[in-house]
């Protein structure tokens, strides 16, 4: 019989966090859709249900590859569900904590960046920005930042 997964997500499927580093350093897409997942949705079921079945604490190792290489922690997958959506509904308080760090990192950054456009448009020199250099008052019209 064939495998049924494709690489990585057997490797989400068995929790071997070895395998799926390798694949996504060669070039995987760690968003990659299999079926009804996404590796990272995946992930978070694979280590939700594993624990179950252990009856211990679920692990985090694969979420954390999945992340480290760069996963989307907000991606839905093709049924709706987000990654915090199967993160608490198995109870993966590693997993929700590690998932809120890292949408809260994106969220730093996104402000971050439009922070830094702002700023790099204010310190330009005022002829960059089509004024004249000196002698020149601010007008309203100048408080409007060019897009993104």
């Amino acid at each position: 019989m064939e495998n049924y997964w494709t690489p990585a997500h057997q490797a989400v499927e068995l929790e071997d966090t070895e395998t799926l580093a390798r694949l996504l350093a060669d070039g995987g897409d760690p968003d990659e859709v299999f079926s009804t997942m996404t590796l990272l949705t995946h992930a978070l079921d694979a280590e939700g249900d594993g624990a179950l079945q252990r009856g211990k604490p679920p692990t985090v190792h694969t979420t954390a590859v999945l992340l480290a290489f760069g996963a989307d922690p907000e991606l839905p997958d093709p049924d709706g569900r987000t990654p915090m959506d199967v993160a608490v509904t198995y109870n993966h308080d590693l997993a929700v904590k590690l998932l809120q760090a890292y949408i809260g990192r994106r969220a730093c950054r996104c402000k971050g960046s439009a922070l830094m456009r702002a700023l790099r448009w204010v310190v330009r020199l005022p002829s960059q920005r089509g004024r004249p250099q000196q002698g020149s008052r601010i007008h309203s019209s100048d408080a409007r930042l060019p897009p993104g």
